[in-house]
């Protein structure tokens, strides 16, 4: 929709975890950022963007039950994302609410993107809590099955960061006052 009002605008886009694009705001090197996750840091400023549904994903022909119980979750081959992800900063927090720890799971893997979790899963080495944004497709196809956990809210924000001391440039706030007519 941007680029369709704005073709003349280009940004180069970078997909990495939340921690790896707050720094790159922190010190400069990036204008402005979505991320997941919302570390407390003097250098850079947080807006809430969009409401997130984070989900337990299993492959679509998985035997596991449709709901399962929070303790059920340390019976699943867990595949997590790695440090600094805000997916894993959530699945941190979500669980601990529960009293219950990422290390109580059994993890079969920690893999570097939402893209790699979502394939792992297709092939069937396991499940994970995803954002539904991230597999909303694959969920509609049946490749995928969302698991209910019962008991277990699974919500956050996606955030809009940018530096907290200084204004960001013509083309970056015109695509920043796009996303906030967005939401």
């Amino acid at each position: 929709d941007f680029k369709r009002k704005y073709p003349q605008i280009a940004f180069e886009i970078r997909i990495n975890d939340s921690k790896t694009i707050i720094d790159a705001i922190a010190s400069n090197e990036l204008y402005l950022g979505i991320v997941g996750a919302k570390p407390h840091s003097a250098k850079v400023s947080y807006e809430p963007f969009v409401d997130d549904e984070m989900i337990l994903a299993a492959h679509g022909d998985s035997d596991i039950a449709s709901k399962i119980k929070i303790k059920d979750l340390k019976k699943l081959p867990f595949i997590v994302r790695e440090q600094g992800s805000g997916t894993r900063k959530s699945t941190e927090s979500l669980l601990s609410g529960e009293k219950l720890s990422i290390r109580q799971l059994q993890i079969c893997a920690t893999l570097g993107s939402s893209a790699a979790v979502k394939e792992a899963i297709k092939a069937k080495l396991g499940v994970s809590i995803l954002s539904r944004h991230a597999i909303n497709e694959e969920l509609e196809s049946g490749t995928l099955k969302e698991i209910k956990v019962d008991g277990l809210t699974l919500q956050r924000y996606f955030y809009i960061v940018t530096p907290a001391r200084r204004s960001l440039p013509h083309q970056y706030e015109v695509f920043h006052q796009h996303l906030i007519s967005m939401r």
